[in-house]
């Protein structure tokens, strides 16, 4: 078994036996993140992954549960700006069903064959049919270890339809957990929420990828706004990111298809 952190350790290729990798993986598809997150990653140069549920596109508002609610990108030809410019898009399921609640009728453990397979390949079968491109990636809905743990049935069908899929943990502390080995092929994020302590979160991360040369880091985001904003992620906060990232020539930042074609085990 691999060695798990927040990321997997993966044996790089021996070109990029020094660097690290990181993923930037934008969940839910949110017009905040067409506004900000887009325009800060193309100044600099960077692509990311944009994790889209596929029936929220258009909808005026989406709920998740009584504290967590955002706009989605309200067109398809919005969505397809972010493939224009280099970025990943990923499966987000098809309604974001993971905790057991009256909105999202989940997780997926207690979903009928018809309705499970609905959220992993329907989703799979939108964004074929509303963008011409087969996504090769699922970003699982929910904190997994607790709000959508997966079981066989899950994990199989996934397997099945996507070459990756990537899962969530609660935050950067969940390291010292003993990850399932039901879920060593999956590529674990981390959540970065606004904080008076976000930069120094950064910064250990990017200290970890440079202690343990050849890790890999992902690190999800939810919406993103403006720099008026208290509870969501501020513009401002992703630009820092993405500066705190880009001063270490040590790190290079991929999608999930091309930080595979740089990593043995995943070949």
């Amino acid at each position: 078994m691999q060695s798990w952190l927040a990321w997997r350790f993966y044996s790089p290729s021996e070109k990029h036996a020094q660097r690290s990798f990181i993923t930037l993986r934008f969940d839910d598809a949110t017009a905040g993140q067409k506004k900000y997150a887009l325009p800060i990653m193309e100044k600099y140069g960077l692509k990311g992954v944009l994790a889209v549920p596929t029936s929220a596109i258009g909808k005026k508002l989406v709920i998740h549960n009584s504290y967590n609610r955002y706009v989605p990108i309200q067109s398809w030809r919005e969505v397809n700006e972010f493939a224009r410019c280099g970025w990943e898009i990923a499966s987000h399921s098809r309604h974001h069903r993971s905790q057991n609640n009256i909105w999202l009728r989940g997780p997926w453990a207690k979903l009928s064959e018809s309705e499970l397979y609905e959220e992993i390949v329907g989703s799979k079968e939108d964004l074929k049919a509303k963008l011409g491109l087969i996504p090769k990636t699922i970003v699982v809905p929910g904190l997994t270890l607790t709000q959508n743990p997966l079981g066989r049935r899950e994990v199989n069908l996934i397997i099945k339809h996507y070459q990756f899929f990537s899962v969530s943990l609660s935050d950067l502390n969940d390291i010292i957990l003993n990850v399932p080995s039901k879920y060593m092929f999956g590529l674990w994020g981390i959540p970065i929420y606004p904080s008076p302590l976000l930069r120094p979160t950064i910064r250990k991360i990017l200290r970890l990828l440079l202690e343990k040369r050849g890790s890999w880091a992902i690190l999800f985001f939810h919406d993103v706004g403006d720099n008026q904003q208290k509870k969501l992620l501020r513009e401002r906060d992703l630009q820092m990111i993405v500066r705190e990232i880009l001063s270490h020539n040590y790190i290079e930042v991929v999608t999930f298809i091309e930080g595979a074609k740089e990593c043995q085990d995943l070949m």
